[in-house]
């Protein structure tokens, strides 16, 4: 009689079926009358056990298994931090996608990954810390999550400016105060404000260009830059205009 599949005997002229040896845990052989232990053949990578191919046992979801012949599910290998696998049988974990990071293992799902936050962006792929996100320059702000690019940051409309790193709203772009005004968008200082000229006031909050600046009327001058009122404007002395 022949030894039966996942068996195999070195021995000639053996009168018993115990001659015949299993396949040791990690292989297995489909054919019957096998004479060397080499007709056993190793389980594929990301499996483990076996004395015949269906009982060679999958890895599960959020592990992997590059080698073959394992004979355990001990050798499956968890997904590090930044990575998942969502299949079983996996041989390789997949990366969290840019905008995102996964600071736990073994994980099993691409909903894992958690977006990264408002005000901050990253470009790239299998983040494994929150830390590793790069937050949007003074001057910008970004108030939507999972952001992969320091173009997804808006910069601070034209009259406005923050000094801020990763600013969440538009809120924290500050106004140039009164006698000011700002043409450029992007500002990260209140430096950036541009005073209104001698002889000129505005009462604009956030003034985009220098229209805002009025002229002192006729008969009054004024000698300073910035002013804020129609009142800092003084009257020409007596017997000039």
């Amino acid at each position: 009689m022949s030894c039966a599949a996942g068996m195999y005997s070195i021995f000639t002229g053996a009168t018993s079926i115990g001659t015949c040896l299993s396949c040791v845990a990690g292989k297995y052989s489909l054919t019957e009358g096998n004479n060397e232990e080499h007709d056993c053949l190793l389980c594929g990578s990301s499996s483990t056990g076996a004395a015949s191919e269906s009982s060679c046992l999958s890895c599960m979801p959020g592990t992997y298994l590059e080698t073959e012949g394992n004979s355990a599910p001990s050798y499956c290998v968890e997904c590090a931090a930044g990575m998942y696998s969502e299949a079983v049988s996996s041989t390789k974990c997949m990366d969290c996608g840019v905008g995102t990071y996964l600071e736990t293992q073994g994980n099993f799902a691409q909903k894992d990954c958690v977006l990264r936050g408002k005000g901050k962006y990253s470009s790239s792929t299998g983040a494994a810390s929150e830390s590793k996100g790069m937050s949007c320059i003074p001057g910008t702000y970004l108030k939507t999550e999972g952001n992969s690019a320091p173009s997804d940051c808006i910069s601070c409309g034209k009259g406005t400016y923050s000094s801020s790193t990763g600013s969440t709203f538009e809120g924290t772009c500050l106004s140039c105060v009164p006698g000011t005004y700002l043409e450029t968008e992007g500002s990260d200082a209140q430096s950036d404000c541009k005073d209104c000229d001698k002889g000129t006031y505005s009462t604009v909050s956030g003034a985009t260009d220098a229209v805002s600046c009025l002229d002192c009327r006729v008969g009054k001058y004024l000698a300073t830059a910035g002013a804020d009122d129609a009142t800092d404007c003084m009257l020409c002395e007596a017997g000039k205009f």
